[in-house]
């Protein structure tokens, strides 16, 4: 019998996104979450937003594929 692995979860913080080169302003992230152009993050806190690797990972690549259609 074998056992079934769990895909384990990554979150991302927003230093997590400036180090994958995501250096919006915090300002300017919330402006594009509430227009539906960025990913929503969940609150893990009061004062802590995380981003779930695979969102952020299909927003980039969506992104790039954009850029190289232009």
């Amino acid at each position: 019998m074998s056992k079934k692995h769990k895909k384990s979860l990554v979150l991302l913080t927003r230093a997590d996104l400036v180090a994958r080169g995501i250096t919006y302003s915090p300002t300017y992230l919330r402006e594009l979450w509430t227009k539906g152009k960025f990913p929503k993050p969940q609150k893990l806190s009061d004062r802590k937003l995380v981003w779930p690797v695979d969102q952020i990972d299909a927003w980039v690549a969506a992104r790039l594929k954009e850029n190289r259609a232009s």
